[in-house]
């Protein structure tokens, strides 16, 4: 029996198409057997060489500004008073004026020309000053004829007073014309002169 070129034709094909197939296949099976069989030596923490590890944000320090020492309503100031003459020191306390609040050692230096600042902390600001003459100036301040006088707390040729001053009585508060009435002890001409323009002011 003779077969059709036709049908061999046909045949001939088809195992061309089947035996094509089978080789594709064949190449992509090899293909993934080989990429699974390489092991990954790339762990999770490793980077790719074109990236570079992230640095830190820069650290940014915030500078406080330093607490400086004023004077406030709490300061006692401390006045010392060295006397040449026979060499002591008095010193008296006080709180310190109204006037000074706020105010920075710098500005007391700048202030007080005449004074030493010896210190100037915790609440306490000591000032020293430097007299001529004895350490036993003793005066009181009082009153005489209605204005503020100062006496000698201990006579000297017989009189006690030294002084009347144009600052009448009167205009005192209260209170300090009660402590005139029974006399105010003073050591050293310098703390009188001061006590004498507080009054006076």
């Amino acid at each position: 029996m003779k077969v059709p070129l036709r049908i061999i034709a046909i045949m001939a094909v088809s195992i061309i198409i089947v035996t094509s197939g089978v080789v594709i296949g064949f190449n992509i099976v090899s293909d993934n057997n080989i990429n699974l069989s390489k092991p990954n030596t790339r762990s999770s923490g490793d980077k790719p060489e074109n990236e570079t590890a992230a640095s830190p944000p820069p650290k940014i320090e915030i500078l406080m500004p330093a607490e400086r020492d004023e004077v406030n309503e709490n300061t006692k100031f401390i006045y010392e008073y060295y006397y040449l003459g026979d060499e002591k020191t008095d010193s008296t306390e006080e709180d310190a004026p109204y006037f000074l609040y706020g105010k920075t050692e710098p500005e007391l230096i700048r202030l007080f020309t005449d004074w030493d600042i010896v210190s100037f902390e915790d609440n306490i600001v000591t000032m020293r000053k430097t007299v001529e003459g004895m350490s036993n100036q003793y005066y009181v301040i009082g009153s005489l004829d209605g204005y503020i006088a100062v006496f000698y707390k201990n006579e000297i040729n017989g009189n006690n007073l030294k002084e009347i001053t144009d600052t009448p009585v009167s205009l005192l508060p209260i209170e300090i014309q009660e402590q005139l009435l029974k006399g105010i002890n003073v050591v050293g001409e310098d703390s009188l002169n001061r006590m004498l323009e507080d009054y006076e002011s």
